[in-house]
C-alpha cells in the first residue's frame, strides 16, 4: 500500500481535487498519492489540506470515499449550527471555519 504526501511548489497551474480553487505557479500545494482501491494522484490547496488531514483521521483504514462524502461529513462536522450560515455558503472559503480551525 502506497499513502504518500508531499509538500510541492507549482511549476504550472493545477486544481485543488476540493474546491477547484486555481493553484498557480509558485504556489505551495500538497500532493498525494495512494493505492488503496486504484492507484491516484491528488492535489490540494493549503486552505483545504487540513479539512482533508481532519476527514482522513476519522476514516477507517479500508474506507473509500467520495467528494460528496467528504462534503457531507464537513457540513456535519462544521457547519451545523454556524451562526454565519447563509444558503450560498461554501466550506472551501469560509472564514468562520479557518477560525474554527486556527488558520
Amino acid at each position: 500500500m502506497i499513502d504518500k504526501m508531499t509538500e510541492r511548489i507549482a511549476r504550472k497551474p493545477h486544481n485543488c481535487k476540493l474546491c477547484g480553487h486555481v493553484i498557480k505557479p509558485k504556489e505551495k500545494y500538497f500532493y498525494r498519492v495512494s493505492n488503496y482501491f486504484d492507484f491516484t494522484t491528488e492535489k490540494f490547496c493549503t486552505h483545504c489540506i487540513g479539512i482533508m488531514q481532519d476527514f482522513w483521521s476519522v476514516l477507517n483504514f479500508n474506507d473509500s470515499y467520495s467528494t460528496l462524502d467528504l462534503r457531507e461529513w464537513v457540513h456535519d462536522t462544521y457547519c451545523d449550527g454556524c451562526p454565519n450560515k447563509t444558503d450560498t455558503c461554501h466550506f472551501t472559503s469560509c472564514d468562520t471555519l479557518r477560525e474554527i480551525r486556527g488558520e
